[in-house]
């Protein structure tokens, strides 16, 4: 199997088909204020589903609030 193809990849299809239905949808129906929290809310779910394993997921979810918490003081100031 081609080296590219791997199991990473094949796992971030879903979100990469996500994010672009997501941007077509604020494109199309001229939304462009809802499209930060879209995609960073769809970005999110897909990386909190990225692990099987309950620690896995877990840290995924802290990471992922981490970097929401982060975003949301830098936005705010």
């Amino acid at each position: 199997m081609n080296q590219w193809l791997n199991a990473k990849i094949i796992a971030s299809i879903p979100i990469f088909i996500a994010v672009n239905i997501a941007a077509f949808g604020v494109w199309f129906f001229d939304i462009s204020t809802q499209s930060m929290p879209l995609i960073l809310g769809i970005i999110a779910g897909g990386l909190v589903d990225l692990d099987n394993r309950l620690t896995g997921r877990l840290k995924n979810i802290f990471y992922t609030l981490i970097a929401f918490f982060y975003f949301n003081l830098h936005r705010s100031a």
